[in-house]
Order: C-alpha cells, then sequence, then structure tokens
C-alpha cells in the first residue's frame, strides 16, 4: 500500500498549519503536502506519524522506516504507526516510510520528509568568524601589554642605574669634600 505521513509532534505536542516556534513557521503546508521542514537544534525531539492506504485488513498492514544521516537500515516496527526520535544532531536527514500489505508484500513506493536540523548559533561559520576575530584581538592586546611592560622594565632599569651613579656621584663628591676639608 502507498503511505502518508500524516503528523508532527515536537517534544509529544502536536504541531498544526501554522505553529509557530522562534518567530518561525513550522509547518507552512500539511505536513502530507510538506517536502521539509526546518527546525532549530533545541527542538530535536520529533515524532512523525504515518498510515498505510490500505483500506482492507488495515489491522495487517505492517510498516518499516528509516532516517537518512542517523539509521544505517530500515526499522521494521509491525503496525506501530509513529517513530520517535530524540536529541538530533544539527544537520540533514531523510525521514523515509514504506508499508506492507498482509501478504507481507513491501512497496518499492515510500512517502519521505527531509527535516533540516540548524546548528545552535556558537556552531555557526559567523560564531567562529566571531571567535576567530576575539581571539586574535586577545592576542593583540596581550602582546600590547606584554610589550608596554617590557618598556616600562627598561624604563625602570635605566632610572636605578642613574639614580645608583648619581648616588654614587654624591657619595665620591661627599668624600673628596670631606678629604679636603679634614687636609
Amino acid at each position: 500500500p502507498a503511505v502518508m505521513i500524516t503528523g508532527l509532534q515536537l517534544f509529544n505536542r502536536p504541531v498544526s498549519l501554522g505553529d509557530h516556534a522562534g518567530g518561525k513557521e513550522i509547518l507552512k503546508k500539511v505536513i502530507s503536502k510538506t517536502d521539509q521542514i526546518t527546525l532549530k537544534h533545541d527542538q530535536s525531539v520529533i515524532t512523525l506519524e504515518f498510515v498505510g492506504l490500505e483500506y482492507s485488513h488495515t489491522e495487517r498492514t505492517t510498516y518499516a522506516y528509516q532516517l537518512e544521516g542517523l539509521d544505517e537500515d530500515w526499522n521494521y516496527v509491525g503496525n506501530q504507526r509513529t517513530a520517535t526520535y530524540r536529541y538530533l544532531n544539527p544537520g540533514t536527514y531523510v525521514f523515509k516510510v514504506k508499508a506492507s500489505n498482509e501478504n507481507d508484500r513491501w512497496s518499492d513506493d515510500f512517502a519521505k520528509l527531509t527535516i533540516v536540523i540548524k546548528p545552535p548559533f556558537s556552531s555557526t561559520p559567523w560564531a567562529y568568524a566571531l571567535y576567530i576575530t576575539s581571539a586574535a584581538l586577545l592576542g593583540l592586546l596581550i602582546y600590547r601589554v606584554s610589550r608596554k611592560q617590557i618598556s616600562l622594565r627598561k624604563r625602570l632599569k635605566i632610572e636605578k642605574a642613574q639614580r645608583k651613579h648619581d648616588r654614587r656621584m654624591a657619595m665620591d663628591k661627599l668624600t673628596f669634600f670631606t678629604e679636603i676639608s679634614h687636609e
């Protein structure tokens, strides 16, 4: 039998046409007519509902689904009509579902839905550019502060040497005048 995706849930709450999350509309069309959904990284617990369009012996219809990008093979789930995925990493996935009739003949035709999970801002190219710029600015700041400290140390050393020299000259003068006056 042909298969159709009939429902979408986020965190076990049904998503209806026109529902918004984070200022963006999740479904612009009904789920059965939607080819792709885009979710934020914190919307990563997804339940998809599906049904086989077999009207006789519906209790004998069995299903298999696969999430390309995560599942390596088909998950054969009997007559269960939902698939739940938790904490998906950012990326692009393709959910596929197929059904078999009471004779256990699987259709080559399947329903599919592309799911895009966006990364958090901290993992985007803009964030990496910000990190690199911040690190460069911090490095420049550290370089300039260390150069200034080195310069101050040199000046302090020169001033110390000058004071030591001045003290020695004063002592030499004092000694000279003391000897002259003593003579």
